[in-house]
């Protein structure tokens, strides 16, 4: 990948960015592999390539990869992930993982330039299972692979 340089006119004016960056769109750190989606043209890479932190925002996306979703979520995806999600659903099965949002969590800790995932919680027990998840540690580098081939399209 090209690596971009940030615009001088903005150096040293930011700290950090946010970033959507997902299992579902991991566009932000693998450019062009958007699922159809926005591309963000790899801006962790670039963020951290001018050494600033970068925010994780939605790694879950928004809670819309499950087909039933959690009652106090907003979908602000009105169901266009559902599609991916499902894919992405059968990998984290296959790999005996508790569900599809600890794919999402594990994949985006797996991402360098990454400074901090921010996840948001409706209970106690989803707090929870973050945590838990969070403390298995990032998908290994193959596993972050294959999420970002099916994000791409290839299955």
């Amino acid at each position: 990948m090209a690596t971009r340089t940030p615009s001088s006119n903005w150096r040293g004016e930011f700290d950090v960015v946010q970033a959507y960056f997902s299992a579902a769109n991991p566009s932000s750190g693998f450019a062009a592999v958007s699922g159809g989606q926005q591309d963000f043209r790899g801006v962790v890479d670039v963020a951290a390539c001018a050494r600033l932190g970068v925010i994780n925002i939605q790694p879950l996306s928004a809670g819309g990869l499950l087909d039933q979703a959690h009652p106090y979520a907003r979908d602000f995806t009105h169901g266009r992930l559902l599609n991916i999600g499902a894919r992405l659903a059968k990998l984290a099965a296959e790999w005996h993982l508790d569900s599809v949002y600890e794919l999402a969590l594990r994949f985006a800790l797996a991402k360098p330039g990454i400074s901090c995932v921010l996840v948001g919680f409706s209970s106690i027990d989803q707090l929870q299972q973050g945590l838990a998840w969070s403390e298995r540690g990032a998908l290994a580098e193959e596993y972050v692979q294959r999420v970002v081939d099916v994000a791409g399209g290839e299955h």
